[in-house]
């Protein structure tokens, strides 16, 4: 692997690492009475109440920046947007331990602000990394996405649970996870500065204007592909949200799942993923087309939703849940593949970032729907997701790949 491709899947790997580590310390802080950051008096109603402002904001701006900077990399250049992206994180991670020490909510608060409107990272380096690739090595570059986001995933919260826990050791404590965080950061962008090398060498003539935050997204309208793979990807990540944010939930209260058991399937969630995106979704793009992959996928993820939802076996979900990421590399990498294929050299930021709003977007509306889910039925997440999955493998068995343009 070159240097430039190195520094990118860093990126994101930082990006998932960060995130796997900033929510469990920070849910704690805000939940758990026994913490001193929120005042003594403050209420069990309050504090849900501000941890689901700060979630609610952190996605809402990571909704509206991801596209923009996605965009505006299209115009500056790769390597100029990531900086903005990392040095945005880090301020986002340095407000976060800053307002930690100090124990302020407000700080915190703009932390994730800072954080969410800067954090196009992750659609900027596949853009760049669409950029490095050719027709052959695409979906592998891609997968490999994939696999550095779950070794985050999986590291992030390691790193979060260790060093913050100060039964450990006395040095240990909430703070130092973030300490080590804006130093892993810092270190990404030294290396970005040092070895990333511009691959685009097309730019877009793009004028930032403060409404593109919202018309940006107005320009899927003019391309019927980019529309209708748009719909068909939302569907499956709104399903694919509700497993991740639920599955440690729906696993304590079906399965009664201690926090070993639990730490345990997403410790395979992790590696599954890994794998997936390094091996399979190499080893099945040589051989199959893209939409025979997608809809592959879409059927595994559907049918190991169904088999957790009927069967009540204990060992069930370790198994499970290796099957459920394998089928979401394949789709999840080739949905990627896709839309970069849908659009010329020029608008491969951009598109990237519609994927990430699309995501997160779908992220919102499961942590709004969730807690009243879980109200009606604790299987009602468990079926509403896989009534969401058979739906999309509808919209994606109609997809027409075609180019065309409205």
């Amino acid at each position: 692997m070159n240097k430039s491709l190195f520094v990118l899947y860093l990126v994101i790997f930082l990006d998932a690492a960060g995130m796997g580590m900033f929510f469990p310390i920070v849910n704690n802080l805000i939940n758990n009475p026994s913490q001193d950051f929120l005042p003594a008096g403050t209420s069990l109603s309050q504090r849900n109440l501000y941890y689901g402002v700060m979630v609610g904001l952190f996605f809402l701006f990571w909704f509206l920046g991801a596209p923009f900077l996605s965009r505006l990399s299209d115009a500056i250049g790769r390597k100029r947007a990531l900086f903005i992206c990392l040095v945005g994180m880090f301020i986002g991670y340095g407000l976060t331990l800053l307002a930690i020490v100090i124990k302020s909510f407000w700080l915190l608060l703009l932390g994730r602000m800072v954080a969410g409107i800067t954090s196009g990272n992750q659609a900027v380096s596949q853009a760049a990394i669409v950029d490095m690739s050719n027709e052959h090595n695409k979906a592998r570059y891609l997968g490999y996405t994939v696999s550095a986001f779950a070794l985050g995933m999986i590291l992030g919260p390691a790193i979060g649970g260790i060093f913050s826990d100060s039964l450990l050791s006395p040095d240990f404590n909430n703070r130092l996870p973030f300490e080590i965080l804006l130093v892993l950061i810092a270190l990404n962008i030294g290396l970005l500065l040092l070895w990333f090398k511009e691959q685009q060498t097309r730019r877009d003539n793009y004028r930032f204007h403060l409404t593109d935050f919202i018309t940006q997204f107005s320009i899927i309208k003019h391309n019927r592909l980019v529309r209708n793979l748009s719909i068909a990807f939302f569907t499956m990540q709104f399903a694919y949200n509700i497993f991740y944010i639920f599955i440690s939930t729906l696993l304590l209260k079906l399965y009664h799942f201690t926090v070993l058991n639990n730490s345990m399937v997403m410790i395979l969630y992790g590696i599954s993923a890994a794998f997936g995106g390094m091996v399979l979704v190499p080893f099945m793009h040589k051989r199959f087309e893209s939409k025979l992959i997608i809809q592959l996928g879409v059927l595994i993820m559907a049918l190991m939703c169904l088999v957790l939802t009927v069967f009540n076996k204990a060992y069930l979900p370790y198994i499970v849940v290796v099957i459920f990421m394998l089928g979401f590399s394949l789709a999840y990498t080739t949905m990627l593949k896709l839309f970069s294929d849908a659009v010329d050299e020029k608008s491969q930021g951009w598109v990237m970032g519609i994927t990430v709003s699309l995501f997160t977007s779908g992220c919102a509306i499961v942590s709004i729907l969730g807690g009243a889910l879980m109200n009606i039925s604790t299987h009602a997440p468990m079926i509403l997701m896989t009534l969401v999955y058979f739906f999309a493998l509808v919209l994606v068995s109609g997809l027409q790949l075609q180019k065309s343009s409205e």
